[in-house]
């Protein structure tokens, strides 16, 4: 398997998260295929372990920044190249998001979802981008406590702050599938 999105910054690796035997669990299935991204990007013998608060490192690669994602259908590993810290998020199109958007959007971006285009497909949009956005500046951030509303997302979706705290953002589809991704590294301070 070989990585499906490159960028200077980090490179992304995706595979399918199998139906597989009835006796897996869906958590047992997405710990498999996140094991085979790993094992891809960092050889056979490669584990993945957790800090304090939860986030992923890999054991012997602690100087490599990494970020796990799971969606219905796909499991990413995000891989920095360099030390800046990064968060990844891939999902796709789901009703769940237009009922729980309160929970997510401040109150800056609710009013921009009542401004965009009345379309479904482009609230949808709006609100998977705005989800994935904060779900990867969410798992950079790394900050206990952090609300999603207390993210704000650029109008042009290149960039974040979460508590004085600077993220730029970097989309990309999913190849073959409706799956967004998205991608945060910290970027230094935020000037309002």
């Amino acid at each position: 398997m070989k990585p499906q999105i490159e960028t200077d910054d980090y490179t992304i690796y995706l595979t399918g998260i199998e139906s597989g035997p009835e006796s897996l669990t869906r958590h047992e299935r997405e710990q498999m295929a996140a094991a085979d991204l790993i094992h891809t990007a960092f050889g056979p013998e490669a584990k993945k372990s957790h800090y304090p608060d939860g986030a992923p490192f890999i054991t012997g690669y602690t100087d490599i920044p990494v970020s796990l994602s799971h969606s219905t259908s796909s499991c990413l590993l995000a891989v920095g190249k360099n030390s800046q810290v990064i968060g990844a998020d891939i999902e796709s199109p789901r009703p769940q998001l237009r009922r729980v958007c309160s929970r997510f959007l401040n109150s800056a971006e609710q009013l921009r979802l009542t401004e965009e285009d009345n379309t479904a497909s482009a609230a949808m949009n709006f609100l998977l981008k705005c989800w994935t956005a904060k779900e990867a500046v969410y798992k950079a951030a790394r900050t206990p406590g952090l609300g999603l509303t207390e993210i704000s997302i650029s109008q042009d979706f290149t960039q974040a702050n979460a508590r004085g705290q600077r993220y730029d953002l970097a989309f990309h589809d999913a190849p073959a599938t409706e799956e967004i991704i998205c991608v945060a590294i910290a970027a230094g301070q935020f000037i309002s």
